[in-house]
C-alpha cells in the first residue's frame, strides 16, 4: 500500500500547481476578452470561448481527481468500506458488497 500512498501524495501535490496554471490561463483569457471589448470586436473570440470551455472541463477533472484521492486515502486509513478500483483514466472507489 505504500506505493499507492506515494502515488496519491504525488497527485495531490500536483493539484495546487495545476490550479495555479488554470488561474493564470483564466487571467490571460480575461485580458484577451478585455482587448476584444477595447478594440471594438477586432479579435476573434471563438478560440477564447473554446479555451474557457476546456478550462472548465479541466477544473471539473481536477475536482474529480481530488475527490477520488480523498476516497482512496480514507480507504487506506480504514475510514470507509470502499476499495479503490483502477479505471482506464484514474482511480475511483467502489463500495464492497
Amino acid at each position: 500500500m505504500a506505493t499507492i500512498r506515494t502515488s496519491i501524495q504525488m497527485h495531490n501535490g500536483m493539484t495546487p500547481a495545476l490550479r495555479s496554471m488554470t488561474e493564470a490561463l483564466n487571467i490571460t483569457l480575461s485580458s484577451f476578452e478585455a482587448l476584444q471589448t477595447a478594440s471594438s470586436n477586432a479579435v476573434n473570440t471563438s478560440s477564447i470561448q473554446a479555451a474557457r470551455q476546456e478550462l472548465a472541463r479541466a477544473e471539473t477533472a481536477f475536482n474529480e481527481v481530488e475527490r477520488e484521492i480523498g476516497e482512496a486515502d480514507a480507504v487506506q486509513r480504514g475510514k470507509c468500506s470502499a476499495v479503490p478500483v483502477l479505471h482506464k483514466e484514474h482511480w475511483s472507489a467502489r463500495s464492497v458488497k
